[in-house]
């Protein structure tokens, strides 16, 4: 690991997205996430976890929307 690169671990980086620990070391294996395992513990790559969790946000809210034109945005 470089020394510039900050990581956070498995359970905070599960809390960020509002998933499970299992569901971001998906996301590691199909190379969605940069992470890595340190003495037995995973840790994810802040700025990795960070844009993709700045893309999925986007797809949430349009499919949260129903589109009834209401004041709700």
């Amino acid at each position: 690991m470089a020394e510039n690169e900050e990581w956070i671990s498995l359970t905070d980086a599960a809390q960020k997205l509002g998933t499970t620990s299992l569901n971001v070391l998906m996301r590691v294996k199909r190379g969605q996430l940069v992470g890595t395992e340190v003495d037995g513990s995973w840790v994810i790559d802040a700025t990795s976890l960070d844009e993709n969790h700045r893309q999925a946000e986007p797809a949430k809210v349009a499919s949260a929307c129903s589109g009834c034109r209401s004041d709700c945005r």
